[in-house]
């Protein structure tokens, strides 16, 4: 695992970067709560009881909207306000995602954090029982009592060796900003998030990827791609504190992709793991290789 708390940026390849790859995770279940899957807002409703419950540990210049005062930071601030751009404009990526799945009537909630983001990991699993317990917001207070928690950690994700096809499966609505042809559809635009992705947490991990990123954005273009049975979602999130609701979007479906996916590849998996696409940090994203070569 890359060791990256005193090192100066180290620049490897994004296969090495896979292979050392740490992501922590945390999970609950929630005995009869599956049917909140079927809600497109419950993650993000997840994700504001877990800020909620890590905000009351977080130090008072945070709380004030201001850069965090302790050593080492809060989890608040590190989750929440990760510092530093990858590019002008383009802020770094929050290091977690979160996931939830039916077991049986129960609900399942992961919450992945990428890198040095899993010191905060016993932290975060406390808050998430806290906020859970409170509840989730929406037009009734659903409150979640967790059965069960556990914690795991791997090291290295491997690359599919994907060459020339693979169909992707969205299991969240995918939501692309910036896309030639609109949201949600473009091909090319999906494989840039990819890699825009990919290179943000790179950075977050203390890492330079040692890639040709003009070129690799410009093959995208070769790569044909076909959606097949799209469903456009439309929802809104509550802002509490901005006391208002925000408009959500997505795609669910699957996306088809023939050409030259080898310089691809590493991006999808680490993309299928991390999730692509915006809005991330509220579930959005999710997909599953369904099949390749």
């Amino acid at each position: 695992m890359f060791d990256t708390a005193h090192a100066e940026r180290t620049r490897v390849s994004i296969v090495e970067f896979l292979s050392e790859l740490g992501i922590s995770r945390v999970t609950v279940l929630c005995p009869g709560a599956a049917g909140l899957v079927r809600d497109p807002a419950h993650i993000g409703k997840i994700r504001g009881a877990l800020g909620e419950a890590l905000r009351e540990s977080a130090s008072p210049a945070v709380r004030a909207g201001l850069p965090c005062t302790f050593s080492p930071p809060c989890a608040y601030a590190e989750l929440w306000f990760p510092e530093g751009e990858i590019r002008p404009g383009k802020p770094m990526p929050s290091p977690y995602v979160i996931e939830a799945d039916t077991e049986g009537d129960g609900l399942r909630v992961t919450i992945k954090l990428v890198g040095r983001a899993g010191d905060y990991l016993g932290e975060v699993g406390d808050a998430l029982i806290r906020g859970l317990r409170r509840g989730l917001s929406g037009k009734r207070w659903i409150r979640l009592e967790p059965e069960a928690r556990t914690y795991s950690e791997t090291i290295g994700l491997a690359d599919p060796g994907l060459t020339a096809q693979v169909s992707l499966r969205f299991l969240t609505p995918l939501l692309v900003r910036n896309s030639e042809n609109g949201p949600h559809i473009e091909p090319g635009a999906v494989l840039r998030g990819m890699i825009h992705r990919a290179d943000g947490m790179a950075r977050h991990c203390g890492i330079e990827l040692d890639a040709d990123f003009p070129a690799l954005l410009e093959a995208t273009k070769a790569v044909e791609g076909v959606w097949t049975d799209v469903d456009v979602r439309d929802w809104t999130r509550g802002a509490v504190r901005q006391r208002r609701l925000v408009p959500m979007e997505g795609a669910l479906g699957r996306l088809h992709l023939r050409g030259d996916l080898a310089p691809f590849s590493p991006f999808i998996a680490l993309a299928e793991e991390l999730h692509t696409g915006s809005r991330v940090q509220f579930g959005q994203g999710r997909f599953r290789i369904e099949q390749g070569v």
